[in-house]
């Protein structure tokens, strides 16, 4: 625990390492089971919500998972840390290479490094809510999938997806 840090940003540290050393197993200890991720890379098919949603502890890790599979190397480095009583936000670089197939999208193989702020509700000492806030432009820019990068990413992102007559 940093020194001088409250209850609340000790559960968001906390947070952050299951993350970024995959210990998926810490999860029930640190949210609650009505938790929501609202993140706009969370896709439909993770199951638990809508676009944007991943619910619950069940959808949290379905959708780490996801990510994990798509860029094995991510991490997020915390910035820095504000709290009040039951809010507690941070802005963090997540950084990672696209090396597996993320929300539908082939490897690219190129590394992002993106700004993000977060927002944390905690009762209890467990996150229900966890609000993600990111350029997804800059996201899709640095992967190369924005006009006219993409181009140059077409013979990789079709490979195995168009069959000649």
């Amino acid at each position: 625990m940093t020194p001088n840090r409250t209850a609340n940003e000790t559960v968001v540290e906390a947070y952050v390492d299951v993350w970024n050393e995959r210990d998926y197993s810490r999860i029930p200890d640190l949210v609650s089971d009505s938790f929501v991720l609202y993140d706009p890379a969370v896709p439909e098919d993770v199951g638990t919500g809508p676009v944007g949603e991943a619910r619950g502890p069940t959808g949290l890790v379905s959708f780490m998972n996801r990510l994990e599979r798509g860029f094995p190397d991510f991490q997020f480095t915390v910035a820095d840390l504000v709290a009040t009583d039951d809010l507690v936000m941070d802005e963090v670089t997540f950084t990672g290479t696209h090396e597996g197939v993320f929300n539908g999208v082939p490897p690219t193989y190129r590394s992002v490094e993106i700004q993000m702020m977060a927002k944390f509700h905690i009762e209890e000492g467990k996150l229900q809510e966890h609000h993600v806030y990111f350029d997804q432009r800059e996201f899709m820019d640095q992967l190369g999938l924005t006009f006219p990068t993409v181009i140059a990413q077409l013979p990789t992102l079709v490979r195995g997806k168009v069959s000649l007559l």
